[in-house]
């Protein structure tokens, strides 16, 4: 009994996904967001969930992974900011159009990175000089 129990200790400790305060969810889910995440750091499986994640690196906006995914030690260590859950996978795209739409009416553009961390209340980062494709002199970048 205490091997399992320590097991459990264990993997409850190692769950490290964040979640937004104010969470886009689906409507199946509106009323159950905190027993998600109360199973979800505890390690109970709820197939057809899934969790929209931010991206912290690369180019995309956002992801879609079933809460299944994230249970897997890899993603236990990325510790993902989660912006949305959903049941069922079409109610996930929703929520992704819903969070693409708000992002872009609020904030004027598709950087969903710097509209989450004015959310969390987060300083915005500092865009590097040169990056933006209007800032580069004429020649460069074209």
């Amino acid at each position: 009994m205490p091997l399992i129990l320590g097991f459990s200790k264990y993997f409850i400790d190692n769950m490290s996904a964040r979640f937004l305060k104010k969470l886009y969810t689906g409507k199946r889910l509106r009323h159950k967001a905190s027993i998600v995440k109360w199973k979800y750091r505890h390690g109970a499986g709820m197939p057809g969930v899934y969790f929209v994640t931010l991206i912290e690196d690369g180019p995309d906006l956002l992801e879609i992974y079933p809460v299944d995914t994230l249970m897997q030690a890899y993603y236990r260590k990325k510790s993902p900011l989660v912006v949305g859950m959903a049941e069922g996978y079409g109610e996930a795209l929703e929520i992704v159009e819903n969070i693409l739409t708000d992002v872009h009416t609020k904030a004027g553009g598709y950087d969903t990175k710097e509209y989450f961390r004015a959310l969390e209340g987060r300083p915005a980062t500092e865009k590097p000089v040169g990056t933006d494709m209007a800032e580069c002199p004429k020649g460069r970048g074209q």
